[in-house]
């Protein structure tokens, strides 16, 4: 990698590590804290679905979509 690759790198590591503090905060007088550390806990599933790919059956997929879009439709 070039320096300014890792220098890159670097900085996308070290940006969110510099926000936590105020983000803890936020998260906590929100009382949102215990989602977030679930959706951290996903994470590393995350990244290996961005990377592996997904599976995924579109006509399960599109029923729900439309079961989803009747219930908003109802709730209106």
């Amino acid at each position: 990698l070039t320096p300014d690759m890792l220098r890159y790198a670097a900085l996308d590591a070290e940006v969110p590590l510099r926000a936590w503090g105020e983000l803890a905060a936020e998260l906590e007088a929100a009382g949102l804290t215990a989602v977030a550390e679930i959706e951290f806990a996903a994470l590393p599933c995350v990244a290996w679905a961005a990377v592996r790919g997904v599976g995924l059956d579109r006509t399960a997929w599109q029923a729900l979509a439309a079961d989803a879009d009747a219930e908003r439709a109802r709730l209106r």
